[in-house]
């Protein structure tokens, strides 16, 4: 990395890397799928606040 001694001309983060690469699509599938989820619940919250029913889970078969 380039924070070593023996390194110190080379960058932190190698964006050509195929390894670099996938991390970086997982963090930003992660942040994703969590900015999604904050907004359904942010949406169910003032649609509840509302008097608005929201749509219960449907039941599993018996």
């Amino acid at each position: 990395m380039g924070f070593e001694p023996q390194t110190a001309g080379q960058p932190l983060v190698n964006v050509h890397k195929r390894a670099t690469k996938v991390n970086l699509m997982m963090a930003i599938g992660v942040a994703l799928f969590l900015l999604v989820g904050i907004c359904f619940i942010v949406w169910a919250s003032k649609k509840e606040a509302a008097g608005e029913p929201v749509k219960a889970p449907a039941e599993s078969p018996k």
